[in-house]
């Protein structure tokens, strides 16, 4: 009876332990990946270039960063990357990272200030557009609002032109999900590229 009873618990040890490894290689951690569109800044282009990447304009963006999960806490890390044109031979530049907590729900926004603060050039109205990759180790709710005021070029003399923005404000909501979620190995690096 002690064999019977011996095995029994092996068998049962046996079946704890293996559903233990799946749970824990369900859990392994993920790097979720957002990649979010930005336009900022004053596009004084030409209003009869018809080239320009955007019309000439007013443009700005908030990107809102919030935790799905109630408890606990998260880091999330920003990074931004300004675009160029794939016939440009200037490379597109991209900027510091900026790594920040969130505890329980908590929300975040990065805005065209921040993102000029990330490139290193805090004051400017320069147009700028590109992308600001979200890093996290959890699942986030990603929202950006785009906002564009109208503008036209003006000419007071022969010499002097002038952008002046007025009229209507165009608004648009984008929720992003995750472009990308890679495993993490058990050290902390990233997984096979």
């Amino acid at each position: 009876m002690c064999s019977a009873l011996h095995r029994t618990a092996i068998i049962l040890a046996l079946l704890i332990s293996s559903l233990a490894s799946v749970g824990t290689h369900a859990q392994e951690k993920q790097r979720h990946v957002y990649s979010v569109k930005f336009v900022c800044g004053l596009n004084d282009a030409d209003l009869n270039q018809t080239a320009a990447t955007a019309a000439a304009g007013g443009y700005k963006t908030d990107i809102n960063i919030q935790r799905a999960d109630n408890s606990g806490q998260g880091d999330i890390s920003v990074v931004p990357t300004i675009a160029r044109s794939v016939f440009s031979n200037t490379r597109g530049r991209t900027g510091r990272s900026h790594t920040t907590t969130l505890i329980g729900a908590e929300a975040v926004k990065v805005i065209c200030q921040d993102i000029n603060g990330l490139i290193g050039e805090t004051l400017t109205t320069e147009f700028r557009v590109g992308f600001l990759q979200i890093f996290s180790f959890e699942p986030l709710s990603v929202v950006a609002v785009y906002t564009a005021k109208h503008c036209r070029t003006t000419v007071s003399s022969r010499f002097l032109r002038n952008i002046v923005c007025d009229g209507d404000v165009a608004l648009d909501v984008v929720r992003y999900d995750p472009v990308l979620v890679e495993p993490i190995e058990k050290d902390g690096g990233k997984g096979p590229e």
